[in-house]
């Protein structure tokens, strides 16, 4: 399965062979089968199942791999919560948000073991230990992606949509705390 990542000036979409619950409104998402050329052209579509919200440490025990979880925040960390998605009973996908109950401010972060492209425009950026990351900001939110070890992330960071829609953290923060999770 190849997974999409489509990096727009509104939003970062992590596509995992379908549009998740959260996904910009009319995206679509392709999966491969075996021995296609990467779209899923079968008339039945994956099978795609969604967690409900749930506390990180019980959505860590779902997953069929062990992510990093940073170590470092801009702010002093609230609460937090994650969500799973699971495609083909194979390909996983977990969305964790990071909040500070004392502002608007938060910060997500997307793992997956299936394959991701990075398109759109975006600054390359070298994390600590070498990795090759990929930094963008839109008009509300900014985001650093790479790959490691097999699995993939994607850190974003925007103010409270409701109140204050416009990105928060900028390629340094972002950095700092990717390079908090190596």
């Amino acid at each position: 399965m190849r997974l999409r990542l489509i990096l727009s000036a509104t939003t970062a979409v992590l596509l995992v062979g379908c549009a998740s619950p959260n996904s910009t409104p009319g995206t679509n998402a392709t999966s491969n089968t075996p021995g296609s050329n990467g779209v899923h052209n079968s008339s039945t579509p994956p099978s795609t199942t969604f967690s409900q919200q749930e506390p990180v440490t019980t959505a860590l025990r779902h997953l069929k791999f062990r992510i990093k979880q940073p170590k470092w925040f801009p702010f002093v960390k609230g609460a937090s919560s994650a969500m799973i998605t699971t495609t083909d009973n194979k390909y996983q996908r977990i969305d964790i948000t990071y909040l500070n109950k004392s502002s608007d401010r938060e910060i997500k972060e997307e793992v997956s073991n299936s394959q991701i492209s990075v398109s759109g425009a975006n600054v390359n950026v070298k994390l600590t230990n070498g990795t090759n990351a990929h930094f963008q900001s839109g008009a509300t939110e900014s985001s650093l992606s790479w790959s490691s070890n097999g699995l993939y992330y994607v850190l974003s960071s925007s103010k409270n949509i409701n109140t204050n829609p416009k990105p928060d953290l900028n390629e340094i923060d972002l950095e700092k705390i990717a390079n908090s999770m190596i």
